[in-house]
């Protein structure tokens, strides 16, 4: 078996240590943590399309080599934007430069299909938080009452329906500010108006007995509780550092669909948000391709890291379901 794993990643990340770790002790793998701001200037690759499979790419820099037939798998766990050489000076060359490294570098992690944690095309559709809620609806879960708009009368109508018993965020991250899920109260009425210049997701309140989150590793799925005490937490959990966190069991009927979820969205890796009602139901909120994990194996004791480590040097594996 090939023992070479690529994770590609920003510098200083602490999952992707955690699971080159994994991939080097507990497996005796290679693994090579490639900054893709490096590319083009600190290292090279080379894309031969007449070659057989067993050697149509070679990529390479100081310290290491590596050719298509001695890769176990890559990881896409947080890209860099690539890098472009100081010595290109003129402001349209480096652009151009930029999207010469952008096109080849996509071009070879397309070329790696299922072999790359995610697939990068199934990643970039599965982001979209529209897309996201619509399969998970198809195979079966429970979504929120929601509207996503940029229209101030559609918004308005929809939370007349709801009252006060409404929420709204973003349908992205920003480097800024934390973008947390907040309730939607009369005084904000003033301001909808304001929702033209960019769309907004609004939703139902769902009322939480805990908040779950499922991460699933290639058809296994780890899942933990979480309890957050801050007031301010109960909305989002993540405002809350002591939240209570926890092992916890899905019913099987809930983990299929979730494990059929991602088979839709062509993942073998997601962090999966769920809400549990005090009524005992789960309701789909959101996954994150690329989501966090590590809370989970520090306060519940869950193999995620070792899961991915093994699936990254396995290579794809078809479902149980």
């Amino acid at each position: 078996m090939d023992k070479t794993v690529i994770i590609l990643a920003k510098q200083g990340d602490i999952h992707t240590t955690t699971v080159a770790t994994e991939v080097s002790a507990s497996f005796n793998g290679h693994p090579i943590i490639l900054d893709t701001a490096g590319y083009p200037d600190d290292w090279c690759l080379t894309l031969l399309p007449n070659q057989d499979d067993e050697a149509n790419w070679i990529l390479h820099a100081k310290d290491f080599a590596i050719k298509s037939n001695k890769l176990a798998g890559v990881w896409w766990r947080r890209p860099n934007s690539h890098r472009i050489s100081k010595e290109v000076k003129d402001r349209k060359v480096r652009g151009f430069c930029m999207d010469e490294a952008r096109a080849a570098f996509l071009g070879w992690i397309h070329c790696l299909g299922n072999r790359v944690v995610n697939p990068v095309a199934a990643e970039s559709a599965a982001n979209r938080k529209p897309f996201q809620l619509l399969k998970a609806k198809e195979v079966g879960l429970r979504i929120p009452q929601t509207v996503i708009t940029n229209d101030p009368e559609e918004a308005r109508r929809f939370l007349d329906g709801q009252g006060e018993r409404a929420i709204f965020k973003t349908l992205t991250g920003v480097q800024w500010q934390f973008a947390e899920t907040r309730q939607y109260k009369g005084e904000y009425s003033g301001t909808l108006a304001k929702v033209r210049y960019a769309p907004v997701i609004f939703q139902e309140m769902v009322k939480a007995e805990l908040d779950i989150r499922v991460t699933i590793v290639d058809w296994t799925a780890f899942t933990v509780s979480i309890k957050p005490d801050h007031p301010f937490a109960q909305l989002d959990w993540r405002l809350d550092a002591a939240a209570a966190i926890e092992p916890h069991q899905l019913p099987k009927e809930i983990e299929d669909k979730l494990l059929n979820f991602l088979r839709e969205l062509g993942l073998r890796f997601g962090a999966i948000d769920l809400r549990l009602t005090p009524e005992g139901e789960y309701v789909f909120l959101e996954v994150n391709p690329s989501g966090q994990f590590l809370f989970c194996e520090i306060h519940a004791g869950q193999p995620i890291s070792r899961a991915l480590a093994a699936s990254l040097l396995r290579g794809p594996s078809t479902s149980r379901l």
